[in-house]
């Protein structure tokens, strides 16, 4: 049995958004080399995920809901 918790499923989920947001943002304004716009895409990737699973701690944390477990696989 894999679990997963709430808190990984949401930074999976923002992860992504913010990699699809930012990817976006680059190659549409930016006409950059690839290599050059690798290199800023991953630390603002990395800055929007942290600021939304902060947010989402924290709102977890002020209206007290508990952490939620989720059965990914049962063998």
């Amino acid at each position: 049995m894999l679990l997963i918790n709430d808190n990984e499923l949401m930074e999976a989920l923002i992860g992504g958004i913010s990699f699809f947001i930012v990817l976006l943002i680059f190659r549409g304004y930016f006409k950059w080399h690839w290599l050059e716009r690798a290199a800023f895409i991953f630390p603002f990737t990395w800055l929007l995920r942290k600021l939304g699973m902060n947010i989402y701690k924290y709102i977890k944390a002020t209206r007290k809901i508990s952490d939620t477990k989720f059965n990914i696989m049962d063998f």
